[in-house]
């Protein structure tokens, strides 16, 4: 019982903290990078932006299966 206890008043203040200034940054980094590594990929060669759609596109096929 005691580790249980000293587990569960601790996530909640650490997790609440974080969440917001640790959610903002990575979006804006993570949309920033997409954007240039999908620039210069279209400029210098179509034919591998979309081989890369194409996985992505797997991906989602993949979770339609497991949903189903």
């Amino acid at each position: 019982m005691g580790p249980i206890a000293s587990l569960a008043p601790r996530p909640p203040p650490a997790a609440a903290d974080p969440p917001a200034p640790l959610q903002r940054l990575p979006l804006g980094r993570l949309q920033t990078l997409r954007w240039v590594v999908f620039r210069p990929q279209s400029e210098e060669g179509e034919e591998e932006e979309e081989e890369e759609v194409q996985e992505e596109d797997d991906e989602i096929d993949y979770s339609d299966d497991g949903v189903m």
